[in-house]
């Protein structure tokens, strides 16, 4: 299995800069794909940061990556958001989730910040195809598909045409 994308609007086809980041994800598919694997966000992250940083993206890691959203007296940054990555020419910020893309909402609060940033015009937003929560903790919660439920997420912010958002474009990963 390869990893699941989508773009919003979905009147756009992916644009040559998403569909490395796709590639990326896809590359690296064998040790981040779900349900196989598990890994908490910052894993993720980590396993696809060197590719990331060769198409020229800041990616977090030692140090934060922080993008403006406020400027206060004398262009000082007063309110800013830190990233998972940053590519400064496509404007794009990059969040990857894990396991809490649902039930805390993470990939509404991604949306909000990427529509607050400064600058940015697309998002891409990583999540698990699948999450098995008993496989990690023991659990009985039953597995989740985070992929589909944020896809219906995205798509019903777009297709009920209640807002429109200052961002050019979300693309959605499902790994």
């Amino acid at each position: 299995m390869k990893v699941r994308w989508q773009v919003f609007p979905k009147y756009l086809s992916a644009s040559a800069h998403q569909i490395q980041v796709i590639e990326i994800f896809d590359v690296n598919f064998k040790v981040l794909g779900t349900p196989e694997n598990g890994l908490k966000s910052n894993e993720v992250l980590s396993i696809v940061c060197p590719g990331l940083e060769l198409i020229g993206y800041q990616v977090e890691g030692v140090v934060k990556v922080v993008r403006p959203v406020l400027f206060g007296e004398s262009g000082k940054i007063t309110k800013s958001y830190n990233v998972d990555g940053w590519d400064d020419r496509s404007g794009t910020v990059l969040e990857v989730e894990a396991g809490q893309t649902i039930e805390n909402n993470r990939f509404a609060l991604d949306i909000f910040k990427a529509c607050s940033i400064q600058s940015a015009r697309n998002l891409i937003l990583a999540v698990p195809a699948s999450y098995h929560p008993e496989r990690l903790r023991n659990s009985n919660k039953p597995p989740k598909k985070p992929f589909d439920d944020v896809i219906k997420h995205v798509d019903s912010l777009y297709s009920s045409n209640r807002m429109e958002l200052p961002l050019d474009s979300i693309l959605v990963i499902g790994y």
